[in-house]
């Protein structure tokens, strides 16, 4: 059982019994995408730019947990020699969590008498090439936190329709202003 007490991972259409992520090797995850379009890489990659604060404000969100601008822009490095940008259909709201599976540097405390743990972040295990995320929107999507010792499923985070949306991450609301 995972640390969300689930018996296995829901994706909306079938059940995948598993309770970590090393049962399905996916610490090597390095998805592609089926259709390359180098035009449409030129307008993502200006959207991108436009919206740099707001992407490195998503992934905040998501790790709960501030990271470093060096870290960010070595990130957008990893993004733009594996040539995401270029992906056909690509939207401005998968970059952040395409972003997040690239770090390998990624720790946290966690609750429930977890302590500090290091850990990665994938695409939930039918998800097999970067363009499902936009091509199938009756698929459910989330990303994983796993821990990188053992496989376990830390956390499962949906992806959402407007990931700009509601940005200020959640410890930033536990400031009390007395």
């Amino acid at each position: 059982m995972n640390v969300l007490g689930l018996d296995g991972f829901f994706n909306g259409y079938k059940m995948v019994g598993f309770d970590s992520i090393s049962e399905i090797n996916l610490f090597s995850q390095d998805l592609k995408c089926e259709k390359i379009d180098k035009e449409a890489g030129i307008l993502i990659r200006e959207k991108i730019q436009e919206n740099l604060y707001k992407i490195y404000l998503t992934c905040v969100k998501v790790l709960n947990k501030a990271i470093s601008f060096s870290h960010f822009r070595e990130l957008m490095h990893v993004a733009s020699i594996k040539g995401v940008w270029d992906y056909k259909g690509l939207t401005l709201n998968y970059v952040p969590f395409i972003l997040l599976t690239f770090s390998d540097q990624l720790s946290n405390y966690f609750p429930n008498n977890k302590g500090f743990i290091k850990y990665k972040i994938v695409f939930q295990p039918d998800i097999t090439a970067y363009d499902q995320l936009w091509n199938t929107p009756y698929l459910e999507k989330n990303i994983l936190k796993v821990n990188k010792n053992n496989g376990e499923i830390l956390e499962i985070i949906p992806i959402p329709q407007d990931p700009f949306k509601d940005i200020e991450p959640e410890y930033f609301s536990r400031i009390k202003v007395k």
